[in-house]
């Protein structure tokens, strides 16, 4: 389950919200990650605390990249998720 906006009138026993309907047009940006089995909860959270970090860029000479390991090819466009 996943909650997006809050949107109530009051809480409970209590008149003391103001702004509690998050109104208008919002943007949200998702990062899936697919799993089977167990919840990975250790890689989940060092996956989260990436995509929350400062962008980090490394540039690679090209002799690097002729002895690197795991350096493969990828289609230019392609689809991995359907819903």
């Amino acid at each position: 389950m996943l909650t997006l906006l809050r949107a109530f009138r009051r809480a409970v026993f209590s008149n003391d919200n103001p702004g509690g309907q998050i109104q208008g047009n919002h943007t949200f940006r998702y990062d899936v990650i697919p799993f089977s089995g167990d919840v990975p909860a250790t890689r989940l959270f060092l996956l989260g605390q990436r995509v929350n970090g400062a962008v980090l860029t490394v540039d690679h000479l090209s002799v690097e990249l002729e002895h690197a390991t795991g350096v493969g090819e990828l289609p230019s466009s392609d689809s991995y998720l359907s819903v």
